[in-house]
């Protein structure tokens, strides 16, 4: 888009299928990483930097495997340094900056805690049943969800996010004026 005021930045990562053994782990790395306002791509590059109104990850999980995607709009003149900031958060994520304990406590508690909250409106709990229904399981897989994220150890989310967040198995998508954005864009290769 000519004169774009904005960047868009997409990283595309993999993601497990919603029955494999690490479906909960990553999602509580996907909690810390950008499923948030409190996550660590948001503080970065909204709190910290200033760069953008905000910087979230989410993940779609499918019967057969699953993509998990961070994105922001961004300034147009600060896409390269998003790009940077994008890396180093990923980069962490994957083991340069492990999940601390104290993430990991936070976390977990609130996605117990939180568990009856999807169930608040009819929208929400429709969600639910279609993304059960598209990984094929039954309703019942959601009784055993705040087991699930109870039983968790911190090992085990690091090692997801290591698996799923590593640089090498991910692709960044930029849209933006690339009048604006190449040079800086290409210094970065």
């Amino acid at each position: 888009d000519l004169e774009a005021v904005q960047s868009v930045l997409i990283q595309i990562m993999p993601a497990p299928s919603r029955t494999a053994p690490d479906y909960y782990p990553i999602t509580l790395a996907n909690l810390v990483y950008g499923a948030g306002f409190s996550t660590r791509l948001n503080l970065n590059l909204r709190e910290d930097k200033g760069y953008a109104y905000g910087a979230y990850s989410e993940m779609d999980n499918f019967a057969s495997g699953g993509s998990w995607f961070a994105f922001s709009n961004v300034q147009t003149d600060k896409t390269k340094e998003s790009i940077v900031e994008f890396y180093k958060e990923q980069k962490g994520i994957s083991g340069g900056k492990p999940i601390t304990e104290k993430e990991f406590a936070a976390n977990q508690l609130n996605k117990i805690r939180g568990y009856a909250q999807q169930f608040e409106s009819f929208a929400r709990v429709s969600r639910l049943v279609a993304a059960l229904w598209v990984a094929r399981l039954p309703m019942t897989a959601l009784q055993k969800e705040s087991d699930q994220f109870a039983a968790l150890k911190l090992a085990n989310v690091n090692a997801a996010a290591a698996k799923y967040a590593d640089p090498a198995n991910s692709s960044l998508l930029v849209v933006g004026d690339l009048a604006k954005i190449e040079a800086g864009i290409r210094e970065l290769k």
